[in-house]
């Protein structure tokens, strides 16, 4: 800056300052970028907004500086000492939050939180008479009379009632000097938050986690499990739930001495039946009303003793996940470990969906019941069903009003399949995929190499397109997380924004060339993943946000998928998606509905 000639230090002697134009220009290019990012990160709404400048760094920026998004630059008298005067005018603080049942006594329990916030920040060194107390209320609606009350009180500082730090030195200020010690020395450095705990990661350097497993069996430890999960959270293509939960559930089990057991399908045996269990519901709910790992293996049970009831004799052979996208790749394998069962390595998505109906069980078998599910209250309902044209959409259908009715989260368990279901049905080895993509994306993140080159290798994975997030519309209906983003491109990129629609997961993104004009990418089977720019950590379509910087990954979908039947079930019909294009360079990725297309026209020419 003093290069520049936008600042002058007293004393500093300009001539010192030897930083040639062209890095001059370089730095003032980054920083401009850095400000506009951070920017982007604190609005809601790609709206221009008025940027206040203050404080110390303020006086480095030239006065005819213009950023992206912002309508006009004021800088207040005095901005340059801004930090000092607001740690002068520093105001106290208090907050709480509470779950409530109010009944019929809703402002007499609101009078006593009030009370309790302003008494808190008295405490915390406000001035007695100058707390104001704010109280939101937010009704859970999967939690029938529960409101979950935030009051905040804020109070101007009591500097007379205030101790001094132990090392300051007894001043006038000394008591305003405390208050801004108690502000960490050092401050942390800005990190995105993974889906998973990573810190305590170890590099595992097998390539195939199955390569020193003893008598067909795989012990997952901590490590594996924080590689699945990770793995997993790229095959949810944004639904399925955040792994996370799911993860600190596992090794929350492991540390108790639960064991937890993966085999493959061919070790079941003919006489044995495979369980299938699943969280269901709302990926949104699920961060606040996680399942209960009782809940789980509860409805696992209630199928388990549905078939004894059947057959006295017969035998369990283990725990089938139903997706292996999200929170459903790990639930299973803790419902299987306090079921004293091994877990199956594979699943019947291949991804995420948010229907039950759109497994391979259903597209190649049509069969969903006996069906069980159970909430946390205790809550367990045993659906046997019978076999009718139609009864699979009915079922699924019934089973969302009872998910409503259960406060949008609950467990699933299905019938039991035999080792020629699983063999036939399933996509195997799924698990061992995201535990080698997971373990691939860590080493990586610890070795410094770019992520999308993983993405590439392991998954076949494909970046195409770039950009900033500047709309989000979501909408809650009939138990499903629905909307659309959009995203514009960035780093001097010029073109059509990308749209991305979604139900629980991303189901087609296309570029708007205009209102009318709109060219596919990919589409629903196509695994659509959206992460971050940084370190390509994938975000959920419940925590996507205007101005996050996101890349987009594509992936080839399983062949069980691509079929016609397949495509019946889980392509863009089953998801009411009309509004696609036929380009060429998509076809890698979903060449099944131009070959479709072109045996419909090759049909309609012989006629």
């Amino acid at each position: 800056a003093i290069a520049k000639g936008i600042a002058k230090i007293e004393g500093a002697d300009d001539k010192k300052c030897k930083v040639d134009k062209a890095n001059q220009e370089a730095v003032y290019f980054e920083i401009k970028n850095m400000i506009e990012r951070s920017i982007d990160i604190m609005k809601t709404s790609k709206e221009d907004i008025d940027l206040v400048l203050v404080g110390g760094g303020s006086v480095i920026l030239p006065k005819d500086i213009t950023f992206k998004g912002i309508s006009k630059i004021i800088r207040p008298e005095y901005h340059n000492v801004a930090n000092a005067i607001g740690a002068a005018l520093a105001q106290i603080s208090w907050s709480f939050e509470k779950i409530i049942n109010f009944g019929d006594k809703r402002a007499e329990v609101l009078e006593s939180i009030r009370k309790e916030a302003t008494e808190g920040a008295i405490l915390n060194g406000a001035i007695k008479g100058t707390v104001e107390v704010t109280i939101d209320e937010i009704n859970l609606s999967y939690m029938q009379g529960l409101v979950r009350v935030t009051a905040r009180a804020v109070g101007e500082v009591d500097i007379q009632h205030l101790k001094p730090a132990e090392n300051d030195v007894p001043t006038k200020i000394a008591p305003v000097v405390s208050v801004v010690s108690a502000v960490p020395e050092k401050e942390e450095a800005f990190t995105l938050p993974p889906n998973i705990a990573t810190e305590e990661y170890k590099i595992s350097d097998l390539e195939d986690p199955w390569e020193h497993c003893k008598g067909g069996e795989w012990i997952l430890t901590e490590n594996d499990v924080d590689a699945i999960a990770l793995g997993a959270s790229v095959f949810g293509c944004g639904g399925g739930g955040s792994p996370y939960m799911a993860a600190l559930l596992a090794r929350n089990l492991l540390r108790q001495g639960k064991k937890f057991r993966v085999i493959k399908a061919e070790k079941l045996t003919e006489d044995e039946l495979a369980i299938t269990s699943a969280g269901f519901g709302v990926p949104l709910v699920a961060n606040e009303k996680f399942i209960d790992s009782a809940c789980m293996s509860e409805c696992a049970n209630l199928i388990i003793n549905y078939h004894r009831g059947l057959n006295p004799g017969v035998k369990i052979g283990g725990i089938l996940p139903i997706e292996i996208g999200g929170l459903n790749s790990l639930l299973p394998i803790a419902t299987a470990a306090l079921l004293d069962l091994p877990v199956i390595d594979c699943d019947f998505m291949g991804r995420a969906f948010p229907d039950l109906d759109m497994g391979t069980y259903c597209i190649y078998g049509t069969k969903l019941t006996p069906i069980a599910i159970s909430d946390e209250k205790g809550t367990a309902i045993l659906i046997k069903g019978v076999q009718k044209q139609g009864y699979v959409k009915y079922i699924t259908t019934l089973l969302r009003s009872l998910l409503i009715k259960m406060g949008c989260i609950a467990a699933i368990s299905f019938y039991g399949m035999t080792r020629s279901n699983v063999l036939s049905w399933g996509i195997q080895g799924t698990l061992t995929q995201a535990w080698k993509l997971g373990n691939e994306l860590m080493k990586a993140r610890m070795k410094e190499i770019h992520p999308l080159e993983i993405l590439e290798k392991m998954a076949n994975g494909k970046q195409v397109f770039k950009g900033k997030i500047i709309d989000v519309h979501r909408s809650m209906d009939k138990g499903f997380n629905q909307g659309f983003l959009e995203i514009e491109p960035i780093d001097g990129d010029k073109g059509p924004h990308a749209v991305v629609e979604f139900q629980n997961e991303y189901l087609h993104i296309y570029l708007k060339h205009t209102e009318e004009e709109k060219e596919t990418l990919a589409i629903v089977p196509t695994l659509i993943a959206i992460v971050d720019r940084e370190a390509y950590f994938p975000v959920l379509a419940e925590d996507a946000k205007y101005g996050l910087r996101v890349a987009i990954i594509i992936f080839p979908a399983n062949k069980l998928l691509t079929t016609k039947e397949g495509l019946e079930r889980v392509g863009p019909a089953a998801f009411g998606v009309t509004n696609y294009t036929r380009k060429k360079q998509i076809q890698t990725f979903s060449q099944y509905y131009f070959l479709l297309e072109k045996k419909k026209k090759k049909k309609k020419k012989k006629k």
